[in-house]
């Protein structure tokens, strides 16, 4: 368990951006691709981007905690962001 003044660590610079959904959405997003046509890949999410280290000053504000983010380096290959094509969602379950 963290304590205060421990670092949260992330990896890489912390810039590598994401999007969230509710867990609701994304099983009503499937369940809507398994009930359509379509055929191929596709990414369900939301259009709004955060890096991760905007996401980690998120968690940290919790109340009476103290932590801070320690960039370390990371040597795999990871994707700078991914993102949701929504237009295609929207034109195919309207």
């Amino acid at each position: 368990m963290a304590k205060d003044g421990d670092a949260v660590e992330v990896f890489r610079d912390g810039k590598q951006t994401v999007s969230f959904l509710y867990i609701d959405e994304c099983i009503e997003g499937v369940i809507r691709f398994m009930k359509s046509d379509f055929k191929g890949p596709i990414n369900i999410g939301s259009e709004e981007m955060i890096n991760m280290n905007e996401f980690i000053e998120m968690i940290i504000k919790t109340p009476n905690k103290d932590f801070s983010i320690k960039n370390i380096p990371f040597r795999g290959v990871g994707i700078r962001g991914r993102k949701s094509y929504n237009t295609l969602i929207e034109n195919k379950l309207k």
